[in-house]
């Protein structure tokens, strides 16, 4: 299978390119650093694109069978809910424009509870749940 991997740099995305290496899959690896992905494999393509525009992630789209995000987005970047917003829009142009009809999206968003940050994150799941 093709696998197009968005976030591969992260931790969850490094994980994710060498599993899916490992298990025999093709992947390029969509990132905004080339320098950053030290995985190196005959089956491994990196290609450096910008997330927010549909644009520059037509072309390491083509092609493929799967894309999957890893996309993460530290908190002093904007709002991590408009890093994810603008980047799947562009995402799923991008895909529609080269024909691509799989995403796959993981995020590890709230998986780290702060003591600190605990009442941020309750009310901030509750609220996204709220209006879904």
């Amino acid at each position: 299978m093709k696998i197009a991997v968005l976030g591969a740099t992260g931790q969850t995305g490094q994980q994710l390119v060498q599993q899916a290496l490992q298990q025999g899959h093709c992947v390029t690896a969509v990132v905004r650093n080339p320098a950053k992905l030290t995985v190196h494999h005959d089956n491994l393509k990196v290609v450096e694109a910008n997330i927010f525009s549909a644009d520059s992630l037509k072309e390491p789209l083509t092609g493929q069978d799967v894309v999957m995000s890893c996309l993460g987005f530290p908190t002093s970047f904007m709002s991590a809910v408009t890093g994810y917003t603008l980047s799947m829009h562009a995402t799923v142009r991008a895909m529609r424009d080269a024909k691509v009809s799989r995403l796959i999206t993981m995020t590890s968003w709230y998986t780290e509870r702060k003591p600190h940050s605990y009442y941020t994150h309750d009310q901030g799941t509750e609220h996204i749940l709220t209006h879904l």
